[in-house]
This record gives C-alpha cells, sequence and structure tokens, in this order.
C-alpha cells in the first residue's frame, strides 16, 4: 500500500521522430500539430513556410494561481493576455508551438508545413493531457489519423457545451 507523499516516476520513451504535412491555404487556416514536436520553437516550426505566413494566433486562457470562486472552480486570470501573436519581423509572445494547442494561420500564400516529431501510440504509458478552463479554450487534435470529436473529447464530454471547427 504506497503513501499518497510518495513520489511516481512515469517513464515517456518517445518513438522516432518522424514527419507529417500540414496543407495550408492562402488566408486563414485553423490548426493543431499532429505530432509532439522535437523543437517546438516557432522558428523551426515554420522553416520553409516562413515568407508566406503573415501572422499566428493562439488563445491561452489560464486560471489565476490559487484563485478559487465559490464554488470551488478555478477563476480566469484577467491580469493576462489570453492571445498570443507571431508575425515575421515583429515583437511576438508567441515563440513556441506545441501539442495540444490551436492555432490560427494567416497566410499570404497556400504552403505545406511539414510537422517533425514523435506521435503518440497508445500503449501502457498515460496519454497526454491538456490543460483547459471553464469558457472559451482553442484546443487541438494531435494525431496523424482521424478520430471523431466525441471519442477524443471523451474525459470531458460532460463539461463542454459547444464546439466549432474550421475548414
Amino acid at each position: 500500500n504506497r503513501d499518497e507523499s510518495d513520489p511516481v516516476e512515469a517513464v515517456f520513451e518517445p518513438g522516432d521522430v518522424i514527419a507529417t504535412e500540414v496543407d495550408l491555404s492562402e488566408g486563414w487556416n485553423l490548426i493543431s500539430l499532429p505530432l509532439i514536436p522535437d523543437d517546438s520553437s516557432i522558428d523551426n516550426m515554420l522553416v520553409g513556410t516562413s515568407d508566406s505566413v503573415d501572422k499566428i494566433w493562439m488563445y491561452k486562457a489560464e486560471y489565476a494561481d490559487d484563485d478559487i470562486d465559490n464554488n470551488g472552480d478555478g477563476v480566469i486570470d484577467e491580469s493576462t493576455e489570453p492571445w498570443l501573436s507571431y508575425a515575421p519581423g515583429a515583437p511576438e509572445d508567441l515563440t513556441d508551438m506545441v501539442d495540444g494547442d490551436g492555432y490560427w494561420i494567416d497566410m499570404i500564400e497556400a504552403e505545406t508545413l511539414v510537422v517533425r516529431g514523435v506521435e503518440f501510440v497508445a500503449g501502457p504509458s498515460a496519454p497526454p493531457t491538456y490543460h483547459v478552463v471553464e469558457g472559451w479554450n482553442l484546443i487541438g487534435f494531435k494525431s496523424v489519423t482521424t478520430a471523431p470529436a466525441d471519442d477524443y473529447l471523451r474525459s470531458i464530454f460532460e463539461d463542454y457545451a459547444q464546439l466549432f471547427s474550421w475548414s
């Protein structure tokens, strides 16, 4: 019988780094990364497409540290700006692109984004989890194979009111 204070070590052994393509049309695209990037820096992620990117937006609301409302729910931290952005040559606060998040990318012309990373393969280790907050979230689907939204979001099935996609 384990004491709750005993440390637990989880081992994630990534597979081989692979590459997959994400087609980006001229204009706005809503994407997520189908792999866990081996280098998530935005400069690395945009290699080969950066001349065609006009801007990238990401929405990431966060809970305030230790701030709980009367219902015991976390309270959104209003002091931080939830929208992060990147535009070539401009000051940016979006410096990495990671799995689990969604990104609005405005393209000057169509390009193919090559994403390099490891694929999560179901097995003995726990799947990745992603933090969501009450209200709006911009989340991504992380897989190279399709799955119904109900299956992908099964763990929060009763907690979301609406789901939107863009194509």
